[in-house]
């Protein structure tokens, strides 16, 4: 079974507003006994660098909360939306970037919603 999801855009370095408006659609192939969510983004910036470049599309897995480890996008205080690893430490959430020239940033498990989890990178090769 094949779902047409929304493509938005959300930074990977510096968190910025909340997920953009639709950009596109991307079609993805999903089992018919699945009846999870899924939605797409769009990664500009390259705090999640090498893993993840400008222009790639992660297709997430709806959920509100993840495995420490887990590549996800958040909410930071109700207002920034970005994509980073989740590091959990008891009350406190470690959003890690994947570049070292990124410091990691420390919130209260409050201050963060979880939107979902990457599992699924699709990337355009440039052949111009």
């Amino acid at each position: 079974m094949s779902e047409f999801l929304f493509i938005g855009t959300i930074p990977a370095d510096t968190p910025l507003d909340e997920i953009e408006d639709i950009i596109d659609y991307e079609e993805i192939a999903i089992k018919p006994d699945d009846n999870r969510e899924y939605f797409g983004l769009e990664i500009y910036g390259d705090s999640m660098s090498p893993d993840y470049k400008d222009n790639d599309r992660i297709i997430f897995r709806k959920q509100s909360d993840c495995n420490s480890g887990q590549d996800c996008a958040v909410i930071i205080n109700d207002e920034d939306a970005t994509f980073k690893k989740i590091i959990k430490q008891d009350n406190i959430l470690l959003l890690q970037s994947i570049n070292p020239e990124f410091k990691p940033m420390l919130c209260n498990k409050r201050s963060i919603k979880i939107l979902g989890v990457a599992c699924k990178l699709i990337r355009s090769i440039d052949c111009d």
